[in-house]
């Protein structure tokens, strides 16, 4: 016995669809001003962290500082993502 699937059937307006066109250079300039935003907050967070917030110590300290360990995550992964300036996408994927 041989099945059939129902056709697929696609929404209205991907008719309307494009392929991407180049993205405008203010685009990518917010885009990079907003990560180093982001980039400034978590570091000035976990400083804040540190300086204000661990207990006087114990293993309520030790704990305190695998949290903070964990916060600081993030920031390792927004500095690797940055693009090299004066790079494209396309020179740095081409390896």
């Amino acid at each position: 016995m041989i099945y059939s699937t129902p056709p697929v059937r696609i929404a209205a307006w991907t008719k309307q669809l494009c392929a991407p066109g180049p993205e405008p250079r203010s685009s990518r300039r917010s885009a990079h001003i907003g990560a180093m935003v982001s980039i400034a907050s978590l570091v000035l967070y976990v400083t804040w962290r540190v300086a204000h917030t661990l207990p006087a110590g114990g293993w309520n300290r030790s704990v305190a500082w695998m949290l903070i360990a964990f916060e600081t995550v993030p920031i390792f992964g927004l500095v690797i993502m940055q693009p090299h300036c004066g790079t494209s996408t396309a020179s740095r994927h081409r390896h």
